[in-house]
């Protein structure tokens, strides 16, 4: 099954043909890139006409469709060698065989934890409009409908101050929180990662903390901003507040099954682009939309920001953007911050527009990535730019003899903060990186 344990690797599968909605195109710039597709088996669907959306749970009980998902990555050069072009949310249809010589390989996984099978492309083909409506019903966002603010701000009510951000090692994702006497009190995504970078996810990282029933805000629809729901599968009975990307197309298969675990066992809540900003009650800490356009999910997420309490000297400010590029944030958050976590785990992004550091000295960029990951991140210009105006950085990808490299942001400057959370050992939460 897709969904499958990382300790349960699945039978590779051969699909004489899929379905595919591009997700994402990752530019390398002068490398080509990747074209990340979201499939479904043809074959699924030819024995399934006019089946419920993939995200109701309810109306696949016993009749899992998760046998059928699959990613495909495709190499940009490659591609464009073979005379072919992609768009970005467009969805496909392709035939695919055993890889031969003067074929257009792609990788196929099937599952988010899996090794690429190798598969030769016979042809790709635009579905026509009238099959594009089938798919986007399909793969959609299942009768998603924007959730009230009262119940966005009671789910992120904290009943503890915070004391700390962190910034956790999950290989090539992101999952962030804040922290409460090492306590998590919300989780900021809770990714990790997957496919061809699955193996940089820590060895022994077993279980998050739980312990104050955290609620989880995903920034945006990307696998390796929820994918540690499925290795710590805890996570699915916690109430999610998620972006309601819907300019962004359809959901996407993959996607849209993993709503559909939310649907069946979590609290879920939907935040839409229309609402500019929730504060975290109790705290200088606020959730915000992103201003960039709604068609691209990096630049149209949520982003995290805890600013400086006025009153308190030693105060720290933090800058939590998902994937966005800054300049689609800093009409909401400001310009200044004490430390920033470098969005898109430091990959191509704007960089004509940078948060400043409150303080050169002291302040730091933080990459959350995995090391030897499949697109090059964090990227050569990127880290350039940023060391232009942050001197000092840190990445999660520095682990420790620990095994770990999750990073803590102290926002007190005064006191001495836990670097374990209190729940008894059963996480692997440790601060590795104090600041």
């Amino acid at each position: 099954m897709f969904f499958n344990h990382p300790n349960e690797p699945p039978e590779p599968r051969e699909p004489t043909a899929v379905y595919a909605r591009v997700d994402q195109i990752e530019d390398d710039g002068d490398e080509g890139g990747t074209v990340l597709l979201d499939c479904i088996d043809r074959s699924w669907l030819e024995e399934h006409r006019g089946a419920p959306p993939l995200a109701d749970p309810d109306a696949y009980e016993g009749d899992s469709p998760d046998h059928a998902l699959s990613i495909l990555v495709v190499d940009v050069l490659e591609l464009w060698t073979a005379g072919m072009q992609m768009a970005d949310g467009q969805w496909y249809e392709l035939e695919l065989g055993s890889p031969e010589e003067g074929m257009l390989i792609v990788d196929q996984y099937s599952a988010l934890f899996s090794d690429p099978n190798p598969r030769g492309v016979i042809r790709i083909t635009p579905v026509d409009d009238h099959l594009k409506a089938e798919l986007s019903y399909l793969a959609g966002w299942g009768g998603a409908r924007s959730s009230a603010v009262m119940d966005i701000q009671n789910a992120l009510s904290i009943h503890q101050a915070i004391d700390a951000v962190a910034i956790y090692d999950v290989g090539q994702g992101a999952a962030t929180a804040l922290l409460s006497n090492g306590v998590p009190g919300i989780y900021f995504d809770f990714g990790g990662s997957v496919i061809g970078n699955w193996r940089s996810f820590p060895q022994h990282l077993y279980h998050f903390c739980f312990t104050a029933r955290p609620p989880i805000v995903l920034s945006h629809w990307d696998w390796d901003h929820w994918s540690s729901a499925i290795r710590d599968r805890a996570a699915l009975d916690a109430t999610w507040i998620l972006p309601l990307q819907t300019a962004s197309g359809a959901l996407g298969p993959v996607h849209a099954r993993f709503l559909a675990m939310l649907n069946q066992h979590a609290t879920v809540l939907w935040w839409d682009s229309a609402l500019q900003q929730v504060p975290v009650p109790g705290t200088s800490a606020r959730v915000v939309q992103s201003m960039g356009p709604g068609k691209n999910r990096n630049e149209s997420g949520l982003a995290l920001v805890v600013d400086r309490i006025p009153a308190a000297r030693r105060s720290r400010s933090v800058l939590l953007p998902g994937d966005a590029s800054f300049r689609y944030l800093e009409n909401r958050v400001g310009t200044q911050f004490d430390h920033v976590m470098v969005p898109h785990h430091g990959g191509k992004t704007d960089l004509m527009s940078l948060p400043t550091a409150q303080t050169v000295t002291r302040s730091h960029a933080i990459y959350s990535y995995g090391t030897g990951n499949t697109f090059l991140h964090p990227n050569a210009n990127t880290i350039k730019r940023y060391r232009q105006g942050w001197k000092r950085n840190t990445h999660t990808a520095l682990r420790t003899s620990s095994g770990f490299g999750h990073v803590g942001i102290n926002l007190t400057g005064i006191n001495q903060l836990p670097p374990q959370p209190p729940c008894n050992g059963q996480c692997q939460l440790s601060i590795q990186h104090w600041f």
